[in-house]
């Protein structure tokens, strides 16, 4: 059995985190299992490091003592080791690495410019400064364990800082040698990011941690992937705001994905494609309940009987609609709009067609952008409204695919709730179906949908 398993920054935190995983992870290594495991920053470290990289750029005067407050953190989650001469290597690699970021933190103030190459390194020293504490945990433990940082295991990825996509092909190749040692010793590689081919370090953004699990589960076959998070499973609905949300034991990979998208933390959706390819399957577990089964993501989940398994919302999100006479009377007239949109790095989550219109949706943020983008369209539309107040509502569900009606039924069920829908679209996995409602109204609309198409209450 060989077992890729990521543990997020939520558990790792304190020397009693580490203990933690020592316990799960070393009676599984010492019955034979194979495992690699994937580390991510301790919890917040990376938002301080965004926040450090950005303040360089214009003083200095906070970088040695925020580089010393890092220390003094990861020297104290060492703390449980009780080796001294591992203890005492560790914080010779920590020192080591420590001084190299804020070499890094100075320069950017020599330049007085945070270049996106510098960026994507800078952030990876939350990675970089956990795997080795992770290692000597498991090292006091009696356990052999080696921690490689992501550009010396060689994952390869191509140049797109922040939004890396990893070369499947050298991946694979330069992680034989590691798959080959599992059986002896535990790996412990870095998520995050990886490298391209020009040596450089490239990030795949927040949350690619999971992403880089995934990639991992395909590059050295593994049996299965397990994501040890502090809340061991999906839910039917974000449970703090629906009371009837259930548990979900089981999903397909098309479902964990759309969940991803929508924002469930529990899952990356770029984690589930390397997945899928060699049919691995992904296990969420709870790092504080370890008994507990989770949720198991497969190819085909064993059917429940609900035609509906989670209503999902996403918020931030901007709603713009064009009415013009040359969709009709000009070809390629679609092909354009979402062209200029694609050449100015706007994602385009959901789009709604008919003869004389096309409703769409972009993250709020991108609507000043995408405005400029489609000037020159703008005087050819008869209409193009830009709306900001609005949301995403995703009814999600494998026997979508087979059930017909649910787009009437959902339309039905917030139109008596009073709630008006500003597009709606099936999804492009035909297993989601998409609702536009305005932002005031998002989390009834989720209530009420959940009551009546997963709960079935009327």
């Amino acid at each position: 059995m060989r077992t890729v398993m990521k543990f997020g920054g939520s558990v790792l935190s304190t020397a009693e985190d580490f203990q933690r995983l020592v316990e799960i992870v070393g009676p599984r290594h010492r019955k034979g299992e194979e495992i690699l495991l994937v580390n991510s920053a301790l919890h917040g470290v990376t938002d301080e490091l965004i926040q450090a990289a950005e303040q360089a750029v214009t003083h200095t005067k906070h970088v040695s003592g925020f580089v010393n407050r890092l220390r003094r953190r990861h020297e104290n989650a060492l703390r449980l080791v009780s080796s001294p001469r591992i203890a005492g290597r560790c914080r010779a690699v920590l020192a080591g690495r420590l001084d190299r970021l804020e070499k890094a933190l100075n320069a950017i103030n020599s330049l007085q410019n945070l270049a996106p190459r510098t960026q994507d390194l800078v952030y990876t020293f939350g990675e970089r400064l956990s795997a080795p504490i992770m290692e000597a945990y498991l090292l006091d433990a009696g356990v052999q364990a080696k921690a490689l940082d992501a550009d010396e295991a060689g994952l390869v990825t191509d140049s797109s800082y922040g939004k890396a996509n990893p070369r499947m092909d050298l991946i694979k190749r330069n992680f034989k040698k590691i798959g080959t040692a599992l059986k002896d010793t535990i790996a412990i590689i870095t998520g995050y990011f990886g490298v391209d081919e020009n040596s450089n370090v490239v990030c795949f953004g927040r949350g690619g941690s999971d992403f880089s699990a995934g990639i991992m589960a395909n590059a050295v076959g593994a049996n299965a992937l397990e994501l040890w998070k502090d809340i061991g499973c999906f839910y039917s609905a974000d449970s703090r705001t629906v009371k009837g949300a259930q548990r979900l034991e089981r999903l397909s990979y098309d479902e964990a994905e759309e969940l991803g998208y929508f924002g469930a933390k529990i899952i990356h959706p770029k984690t589930i494609p390397p997945l899928k390819e060699k049919n691995i399957k992904a296990l969420v577990k709870n790092v504080f309940k370890p008994r507990e089964c989770g949720t198991l993501i497969t190819a085909r989940p064993r059917k429940t009987g609900k035609t509906v398994k989670a209503i999902a919302s996403k918020k931030n999100i901007g709603l713009i609609t064009v009415r013009s006479a040359s969709m009709v009377d000009v070809p390629g007239y679609l092909g354009r709009l979402f062209g200029l949109l694609s050449e100015h790095g706007i994602a385009v989550d959901m789009v709604s067609t008919s003869e004389a219109s096309v409703s769409f949706t972009i993250d709020r943020k991108d609507l000043l952008l995408a405005r400029k983008a489609l000037a020159g369209l703008e005087r050819e539309s008869e209409r193009m409204r830009f709306e900001s107040d609005v949301a995403l509502i995703g009814v999600i569900g494998e026997a979508l695919r087979s059930t017909p009606g649910i787009v009437g039924k959902a339309a039905n069920c917030l139109g008596k709730a009073g709630i008006n829908l500003e597009a709606i679209s099936l999804g492009a996995s035909e297993i989601d179906v998409l609702l536009v409602v305005k932002e005031r109204h998002r989390v009834q609309a989720v209530q009420v949908l959940h009551r009546a198409l997963v709960e079935g209450k009327t």
